[in-house]
């Protein structure tokens, strides 16, 4: 005759909860040599114990995702527009102007794309590496070879220290300090592009139509307002 096996070999519901109450008194094994010696229960028993929950492999090979200790805070992305006012509000009160630049790479020549502004000169580069990926926007708005070279494409930002001096090439690296922190903060540091009217970026206009472009034009509009 065919039978089935309905557990004749497992402990029984009463077994089991003993085994239960065993283990969370902390005497597992015990309460399993009350319930009976056999092969099954002391299976079970085994079971039964409870052990510590193992750590997980990405956490031992050092993938978990705990903030490392002293560890800066992360820059805050720049928007063209406020960086823009801040490089007017800062020229306004002198402080220094700082032409910039950018290329494909190092076989091709710098191209214009504006200024950065930063009141102390000794953090040009900081300014010029922070704002990098403003100017590098605005040069692909300008120039058609750097633009058809299309929007993912990663170009050179370089800052000059003087007029007439050689564009040197900035890196992510020259705006952060060792904790990776920014040197600089946004609101201490402006850019302003050169005007382009077909996109009406960095563009002045009177009686709509384009003016002369940049804190010149700003300068001209202040005269003019003046008593």
């Amino acid at each position: 005759a065919i039978t089935r096996d309905m557990g004749m070999h497992a402990p029984s519901r009463m077994a089991l909860l003993m085994l239960a109450v065993g283990a969370l008194a902390g005497g597992a094994s015990s309460a399993c040599a009350g319930i009976g010696s056999s092969s099954a229960f002391r299976a079970a028993a085994r079971c039964s114990v409870l052990r510590p929950p193992r750590a997980s492999a990405r956490a031992l090979a050092g993938f978990s995702k705990q903030p490392a200790a002293g560890a800066g805070k992360r820059a805050a992305p720049l928007k063209a527009k406020k960086q823009w006012d801040r490089h007017t509000a800062l020229a306004k009160k002198g402080a220094p102007a700082f032409d910039v630049a950018a290329r494909k790479d190092d076989s091709t020549e710098w191209l214009a794309v504006g200024t950065v502004c930063v009141a102390d000169a000794t953090l040009a580069r900081a300014a010029a590496a922070r704002q990098r990926v403003l100017i590098a926007d605005h040069a692909k708005r300008l120039h058609m070879p750097l633009k058809q070279l299309g929007k993912s494409a990663q170009l050179q930002v370089g800052v000059r220290a003087a007029d007439g001096a050689p564009f040197e090439q900035v890196r992510a690296a020259d705006a952060a300090a060792a904790d990776g922190s920014p040197v600089v903060e946004g609101d201490a540091i402006g850019f302003e592009g050169k005007a382009d009217p077909a996109s009406g970026y960095y563009c002045h206009y009177s009686d709509g139509r384009v003016v002369q472009a940049g804190s010149a034009a700003t300068a001209a509009s202040d005269a003019a307002e003046a008593p």
